[in-house]
């Protein structure tokens, strides 16, 4: 009888042992795939801020020779050569952006189509000048609006890029 106790203490003793190890390698496993899924997602937050910020530059610096036209100092083909002849789209992927916001980052979905409707505005209003200024028309008076649409635009891919930043930081706690 003493035997079969010591048996069965062994057995207990064994399988609690194993159990714990067990836990400890389960836990250790959720740890690592934690860690593993952070790290993810901060590299693409950090590539989605990264995106963001050439896109919005991308947008000013293209058009920046824009007012010169309206202004009458530029024609329109001198501010296309400019344009054409500044930096491009290297760099730049929105299919890629939106893929990270709509996968990674869900929350920032609204500040994203807030972005996308100001560059629409914006770009609008391009196009109403371009089209003007093929009528001969004055440009003058689309520098205001221009000026209000690229504040617009800027300020919403501010906000956009704040946001990552604090999805980042959410990560980080």
């Amino acid at each position: 009888m003493e035997l079969l106790s010591q048996v069965v203490i062994a057995i207990l003793g064994g399988s609690l042992a194993l159990t714990g190890v067990f836990l400890a390698n389960k836990l250790a496993e959720h740890s690592t795939e934690k860690r593993n899924q952070q790290q993810m997602l901060r590299g693409n937050g950090e590539e989605l801020y990264s995106l963001i910020s050439k896109w919005s530059t991308l947008v000013f610096t293209k058009h920046l020779a824009l007012y010169s036209v309206m202004r009458g100092e530029l024609t329109y083909n001198e501010h296309l050569d400019i344009h054409n002849n500044s930096e491009g789209m290297e760099g730049v992927d929105p299919h890629r952006m939106e893929l990270l916001i709509y996968a990674y980052f869900p929350k920032l979905i609204s500040q994203y189509k807030l972005t996308r409707l100001a560059l629409e505005k914006h770009n609008i209003i391009v196009n109403d000048h371009k089209n003007a200024y093929k009528q001969n028309d004055d440009g003058y008076s689309f520098i205001e609006p221009f000026q209000r649409a690229q504040i617009k635009f800027e300020q919403e891919s501010d906000a956009l890029k704040e946001g990552i930043i604090e999805q980042l930081s959410a990560i980080n706690n």
